[in-house]
Formats: structure tokens, C-alpha cells, sequence
């Protein structure tokens, strides 16, 4: 038997405006730079019966006024549901 693991995670951006339009770029030019990407996760994913859930609560994630949101996530194949 195989077991496969994926680590998923949620991460903030540095500068989110950099990001403001990526969706209508051509595929190509959809790339985000890593200096953009705060290092540490606010979010950690695990893999439950054919979905991954996670969630922050109760320490939330550091905004960039820093004050705190909190996040409930989960992911399957056809919907992405999250809560902030």
C-alpha cells in the first residue's frame, strides 16, 4: 500500500496589492514572488475524508495593521469554503 502526504498551507502577503489583478493576467504572467510571501503559515490544512479543513481559532492570523483575523478553511474538489 502507498501513503502519500501533502502539506498545504495558507500564507499572507507582504504587499496583497502587488497581487490586485493577478486573475485577469494571461497564465504566464500569474507568477507571485516569494519576497512577497510572509515566511510563516496562519493557516495549516490537514486531509479529512476527501477534503482538507483547517483553521486558526483561537489565535488568528497578524494583519498588516496588526491586529488579528481568524479562519476557518475547507477545501474539496468542487467548492473552497472559508470563514474570516
Amino acid at each position: 500500500m502507498r501513503i502519500s502526504t501533502v502539506t498545504l498551507e495558507i500564507r499572507s502577503f507582504v504587499d496583497p496589492e502587488a497581487l490586485s489583478g493577478i486573475c485577469d493576467r494571461s497564465q504566464r504572467e500569474r507568477v507571485v514572488d516569494n519576497s512577497n510571501v510572509i515566511p510563516t503559515s496562519c493557516v495549516n490544512l490537514k486531509w479529512e475524508s476527501l477534503r482538507y479543513v483547517g483553521s486558526n481559532v483561537p489565535n488568528g492570523c497578524v494583519t498588516s495593521s496588526n491586529n488579528r483575523v481568524v479562519s476557518s478553511v475547507t477545501i474539496s474538489c468542487r467548492e473552497i469554503d472559508s470563514l474570516n
